[in-house]
């Protein structure tokens, strides 16, 4: 593996680490759940130790751009620009903040519509960029099905988020996890072609 590839992955084994630790930066007494809330409520505004949370979807997004960067590693169009979008979107989501969890704690309106916004458009372009990748037939069979089964599970589980909100942060988790094991695959996927080329 190239130093770049190892990189890569680094940086998104970090941002996965920053987004799994994040809760426990958080204040005892805000009576966060990482069940019920999801990620961006654990960088949400007026939250102690969001910080992190929003620096782990920094990376992530930055470590998406860098993969992307490289057009040898990902030749279509579509997937390639949708890619693009996703990493700067999850920027995005640091910047702009989901309202706090707890009703009393007082937060920008605009702010947190702006997060929504890019959040959806985030989960939109990572299905489409999938869904892409899952059609293509330059692809391995074996990548056109995690391509398949990510796309799938990316629009399932938000879908069940909003029918189930008490297992909202469980759910998200689910599909973060699926999305970084979906980027590593293709990290090491391109590095393993390259090689061969």
């Amino acid at each position: 593996m190239s130093y770049k590839g190892a990189l890569r992955l680094l940086g998104l084994g970090v941002a996965a680490l920053l987004l799994g630790i994040a809760p426990a930066f958080l204040a005892p007494g805000e009576g966060y759940s990482w069940i019920v809330q999801t990620t961006s409520e654990s960088a949400a505004q007026g939250a102690s130790g969001a910080w992190v949370a929003r620096l782990g979807f920094v990376t992530w997004g930055l470590t998406v751009l860098w993969f992307v960067a490289d057009r040898s590693r990902l030749a279509q169009p579509v997937p390639r620009v949708a890619l693009r979008m996703f990493g700067v979107l999850l920027m995005v989501v640091a910047a702009c903040s989901h309202r706090h969890w707890l009703p009393s704690v007082p937060f920008d309106p605009v702010e947190d519509q702006l997060h929504s916004i890019a959040a959806s458009l985030m989960g939109f372009v990572f299905v489409l960029a999938l869904l892409a990748l899952a059609l293509s037939r330059s692809r391995p069979k074996g990548l056109r099905l995690l391509n398949a089964v990510g796309a799938v599970a990316s629009i399932v589980l938000p879908a069940l988020m909003a029918v189930l909100p008490e297992w909202a942060g469980l759910l998200q988790r689910s599909m973060f996890a699926i999305a970084f094991v979906w980027f590593g695959v293709q990290i090491v996927s391109s590095e393993r072609s390259s090689h061969v080329s």
